[in-house]
């Protein structure tokens, strides 16, 4: 996501973009570093390529293209989020989209309008997430049956796990820390990115009526009790 804001500002000039997530905390401790890794790592150099405004939360390209941070968090003081009206982007990225309102999303992507036309055509938003029960799930990827979603027009998911990083490195090294995690359904969405869990009941043995998981050796129950002992 990060590589892709960065490469349409340097593609285009005058090009706006939004890096988003729920708060400005969790986005400087992380996704912010991310940007300014991909900068730094491309070879451009700060105050000769860029300017980075931490208080105004931007990065300022020499071509006149910038990205900008959001915080999207629901405020119950702005429940429709006109705090977005203002804004004319030309391309989106959210991080942990999953903590994030269906509404929010939405009325973020009205607000790309700003030289949409003359740079990548169409507006534009990237998201992603780990695995999670909420909206998410359910309009991108699948049902509460499990059945797979066929997304809406213009809509798409690509599967995406730790195990395809490119970055070997640190593909082994986050690969290591997340097989300590105990929790088998936390392993499961946060290693294997798998979206059949349910945080509390896991069973380890196949029962007539319930929903496999993507593992093919794991099932879990949605709904109801049995005299397993899990609900």
């Amino acid at each position: 996501m990060s590589v892709w804001l960065v490469s349409c500002c340097l593609r285009f000039s005058d090009f706006r973009a939004v890096i988003a997530r729920k708060t400005l905390k969790s986005l400087k401790e992380s996704t912010w570093n991310t940007v300014r890794a991909v900068v730094k790592n491309w070879g451009l150099a700060e105050d000769v390529h860029y300017k980075v405004n931490n208080l105004a939360g931007t990065l300022q390209f020499w071509n006149g293209s910038v990205i900008l941070m959001l915080e999207m968090a629901d405020l119950p003081s702005d429940p429709h989020f006109e705090r977005f009206g203002s804004i004319e982007v030309s391309a989106v990225g959210v991080d942990e989209c999953s903590e994030i309102s269906q509404r929010a999303i939405e009325v973020l992507f009205s607000r790309i309008r700003w030289r949409v036309h003359e740079t990548l055509g169409v507006s534009k938003m990237l998201m992603t997430t780990n695995p999670t029960t909420n909206w998410i799930r359910g309009r991108f990827v699948q049902d509460d049956d499990g059945n797979k979603v066929i997304p809406r027009e213009g809509e798409y998911y690509v599967p995406f796990s730790v195990f395809d990083n490119p970055d070997i490195a640190f593909r082994q090294t986050y690969e290591a820390a997340l097989n300590k995690i105990s929790d088998q359904a936390t392993k499961e969405r946060l290693l294997y990115g798998n979206w059949d869990y349910v945080d509390h009941a896991w069973i380890n043995w196949n029962y007539t009526g319930l929903a496999k998981a993507t593992n093919g050796g794991i099932f879990y129950v949605k709904n109801g009790s049995y005299n397993t002992g899990y609900t």
